[in-house]
């Protein structure tokens, strides 16, 4: 009797231990192996209740106290028993894992992000490597007994579990995330394929910084994918999120002061690449490009029916397209073109900006083709390389098309502007607030170069720059706005005062610079000249 009470006693323990494991599993796996441990358990107990049986035989037991004493007692060793028995298994499964770790390491080392990421900042290694630690479930299977034999699995276990946290690179994402069968299930159902949201780096990245809130910022081309995001971040980790939906033009609109006001943990930028440094960032930031799959094969037989093997190539792009640039020049090269993929740092390789790009060697180069929709990023490129016999490629529609701009044109009426601004008696200053638009180090510097000339003017803040609002402070003679260089460029024409952007603001004012044969689409370059942002900022000690 007694040692069947201790058997339904040390079964409920049993069962209650197993349902604890249940709760922390996460995947119908885990829960069939907590299945197999319940079995486990009551042989155990069923073994040791016959081994305490067989212990207790031959022993006087005396009535009373000293029965129940011995009933104890046999229950407890069993229970021991029990408890060594499964300590024994969840050393050897460490065990197992340990090497299984040393397997698989060549494998998920390859899952590297392609933004950088850090715990303040994601400029450096952000990855949080207990998110990756294992989580040891008890199997079927006998150990060696002995307590130094333990004491010494026990130690290479905590090894096993501190290797393979060192083993998770920064940036990379464990597999209990690339493989979650509801994830992947869930990113299929609602995002489309050729997109690439980096949904996986994305929700370690949220699950690592503990988030609570996060933002999302995106184009409006993306917009009609922001609630599908939000369902699964809300799903897949314990942050909340909202949406920044002010418009967003590019990069230089990332916008982590709302994000931060809000009181967000993180923001992630969808559609544009790093062109405000995550080190400069008031909150942890997150860029996602959006890499776009096209087809290259239809691209390259497109190239090849259109233009000679002699031809020399240069292929650019925005963001989302130049992660097949690779395949793209490698089939190109396969067949006797020659072909280059130019940088404007910080940009990454073929990247191109509206405001930014690089000036092309014409010796070396025939032709340009651009891949991408709209023209806008294209004509920075037509700016700063007149003249250039340049192609666009729509990667959406498949058509391909010979592109031209008006650079004398353009040049005329931009020069006119600058003429007519040196005349100004009030210059009207405007700083763009929408993101990070606005640079207060090039603010600064036109400050300067007014205050050297004497010439008065006031400071404005706008999100967005509109002729109806600037024709409301009708005493100031000219404007410089220093958000968007292209404003001035490409709308200037419809204001009914001069508007300048930074670099015709150094013209104008500064009494040295000349005007450009080739217009300047540098405004983010590394080696921009003092109206560039980073230029300015060096220039300013900071």
């Amino acid at each position: 009797t007694d040692i069947i009470s201790a058997y339904f006693f040390l079964s409920f323990l049993g069962r209650s231990a197993v349902e604890m494991e249940s709760t922390e599993s996460t995947s119908e796996g885990a829960r069939g192996e907590t299945k197999d441990i319940s079995q486990d358990i009551s042989q155990d107990i069923i073994r040791a209740g016959e081994e305490g049986e067989g212990e207790g035989k031959g022993e006087k037991v005396s009535k009373g106290g000293g029965k129940k004493s011995a009933s104890l007692a046999k229950a407890k060793a069993a229970k021991r028993k029990i408890l060594e028995r499964r300590r024994e298994r969840e050393r050897v499964k460490a065990a197992a894992e340990a090497t299984a770790a040393t397997d698989s390491t060549k494998d998920t080392a390859g899952h590297t992000s392609s933004a950088p990421i850090n715990a303040t900042s994601p400029s450096s290694s952000l990855c949080d490597t207990s998110a990756a630690a294992a989580v040891t479930t008890s199997t079927d299977g006998e150990g060696v007994a002995g307590a130094a034999g333990g004491d010494n699995n026990e130690k290479k276990s905590k090894k096993s579990k501190k290797s393979k946290k060192q083993r998770l690179l920064p940036g990379q994402v464990p597999d209990d995330i690339l493989k979650d069968p509801l994830l992947n299930e869930a990113i299929a159902a609602v995002l489309p394929p050729n997109y690439d949201f980096e949904v996986f780096k994305c929700v370690h990245r949220i699950r690592s910084l503990s988030a609570s809130l996060v933002a999302l910022q995106m184009p409006e081309g993306l917009a009609v994918y922001a609630t599908a995001l939000t369902s699964i971040f809300r799903r897949f980790t314990r942050a909340d999120v909202l949406l920044l939906a002010d418009v967003t033009y590019g990069a230089c609109c990332v916008d982590d002061f709302t994000a931060k006001a809000l009181g967000a943990d993180l923001l992630i930028h969808y559609g544009h690449s790093c062109l405000v440094p995550v080190t400069d960032t008031s909150i942890a930031t997150l860029y996602v490009f959006v890499s776009i799959v096209f087809d290259v094969q239809h691209l390259v037989e497109t190239l090849c029916h259109n233009l000679s093997p002699a031809t020399k190539l240069s292929i650019m792009g925005t963001i989302q397209f130049t992660g097949s640039f690779s395949e793209l020049m490698a089939q190109l090269d396969a067949r006797g073109y020659s072909v280059q993929c130019p940088q404007c740092r910080p940009l990454s390789k073929g990247e191109v900006l509206g405001c930014t790009s690089p000036v092309l060697d014409k010796d070396a180069i025939d032709a340009l083709v651009y891949v991408g929709d709209g023209r806008f990023h294209l004509e920075s490129i037509l700016i700063s390389n007149p003249g250039i016999r340049a192609y666009r490629y729509d990667p959406y529609s498949k058509v391909f098309s010979k592109e031209s701009y008006d650079t004398e044109k353009m040049h005329a009426v931009r020069r006119g502007a600058v003429v007519a601004a040196q005349k100004a008696k009030k210059v009207g200053l405007i700083l763009g607030t929408l993101g990070r638009q606005g640079s207060p180090d090039v603010l600064r510097h036109i400050e300067h170069l007014l205050a050297a000339r004497n010439t008065p003017y006031i400071i404005v803040l706008l999100s967005e720059i509109f002729p109806a609002k600037l024709d409301l402070m009708s005493d100031v003679d000219c404007w410089v706005q220093i958000a968007c260089p292209r404003l001035s460029i490409d709308w200037g024409a419809a204001f009914s005062s001069p508007l300048l952007n930074a670099y015709e603001a150094e013209v104008a004012f500064s009494g040295g610079q000349s005007w450009r044969d080739i217009y300047p689409m540098d405004y983010y370059s590394k080696g921009a000249g003092p109206w560039g942002v980073y230029t300015a900022r060096d220039h300013s000690g900071r």
